[in-house]
């Protein structure tokens, strides 16, 4: 005879089996459904509560013990205890929550890392962007206070300069210097804040938290100067206008997020005092014929990595004071200056 447990059983001893079960009353009893329906609505809570707060494989991993356990506990009903707990309605409530939750989870990461993409993709180089979408907490959208390291550039009279070019050299050329600058600036993890005619504004140290904003901004700052220099050897080749810029640095805490008109206009940006101070030291590179001055502030904390040599072959020199609207104290400035092996200034 064939049974659950075998495809060639004695017929007689299937009998015998019948027999025994009925004078002793060993038999197999159905579950009266209060445990299904229990274990239904308990997992039911659990996973619904749980897995949107777990990441996709952690969360299949914990639906899946979960499963497991509900079969185990059915196993041992039906061998040591002669009881049929139903599987099929659990386990079936148990994988549909599953997927529901995996599919609106899934929709809703993809919305918010879409959201993400658009909001950063201009400001911050794509690594960055990446990061920002495997965990979104690393931004804080909403506005918060950070210690981050300030950049302003700005094109040396260039103003008077275009008024004496055609419209088109004029935006052919902003157009590869900012192209240039601006590629230079996600190389060195820079987060792009804005374009104010030919200034550029970045920071460093936000929306992701950056130990080394200062030293990513002097570095970023020395790359643009070189790279400005080949341009100008270029341009000078091509007839174009030989443009120069002063850049300025300042570090501090700031407040850093979203602003402006919720459903129209927003910007992620950074206010504060020590952004008026770095715009500040950048206008002072036309009275000191500067290209990079740097404020006290920065200048402590990178002096170290430039008198142990890791930063190559620069020097600081202190150029005087300066006075910022709204404070009364005023800031020391410093130049920073890229030198070759032989320690002359490097253009």
């Amino acid at each position: 005879k064939v049974t659950p447990l075998s495809s060639n059983m004695p017929g007689v001893e299937k009998n015998a089996t019948v027999i025994d079960n009925l004078l002793t009353e060993d038999f197999v009893r159905k579950s009266p459904g209060m445990m299904e329906m229990a274990v239904t609505v308990i997992t039911a809570l659990v996973l619904s509560s749980v897995l949107y707060r777990l990441t996709a494989i952690r969360g299949a991993v914990f639906s899946f013990a979960m499963v497991s356990l509900y079969m185990l506990m059915a196993s041992y009903f039906f061998i040591y205890m002669k009881t049929w707990i139903n599987i099929i309605y659990p386990v079936s409530n148990m994988l549909s929550i599953v997927v529901l939750q995996s599919t609106v989870k899934f929709f809703l990461e993809e919305r918010k890392a879409r959201n993400i993409r658009n909001m950063f993709s201009s400001y911050v180089s794509s690594n960055i962007v990446d990061e920002l979408i495997r965990d979104p907490g690393k931004a804080s959208l909403g506005g918060e206070k950070r210690t981050v390291t300030v950049f302003f550039s700005d094109l040396v009279g260039f103003t008077s300069m275009s008024e004496k070019l055609k419209p088109e050299e004029v935006v052919s050329v902003l157009n590869e210097y900012f192209a240039e600058m601006t590629e230079i600036l996600f190389k060195w993890e820079g987060t792009f804040d804005k374009i104010v005619g030919d200034e550029i504004m970045a920071f460093w140290g936000a929306p992701l938290m950056q130990p080394r904003h200062a030293e990513l901004a002097v570095r970023c700052s020395l790359d643009m100067s070189r790279r400005l220099r080949e341009l100008r050897k270029q341009w000078a080749k091509e007839g174009k206008p030989l443009l120069e810029c002063g850049m300025g640095l300042n570090s501090g805490e700031v407040l850093v997020g979203n602003i402006g008109v919720e459903g129209k206009k927003m910007d992620y940006t950074i206010i504060g005092d020590h952004v008026n101070i770095a715009a500040r030291v950048e206008a002072l590179t036309r009275e000191f014929k500067a290209e990079i001055l740097i404020a006290e502030h920065t200048a402590e904390i990178i002096r170290p990595l430039i008198e142990s040599g890791d930063m190559g072959h620069l020097e600081i020199l202190e150029r005087g004071m300066a006075r910022v609207k709204g404070k009364e104290a005023e800031l020391r400035i410093f130049e920073l200056r890229d030198l070759d092996e032989d320690g002359q200034a490097d253009g």
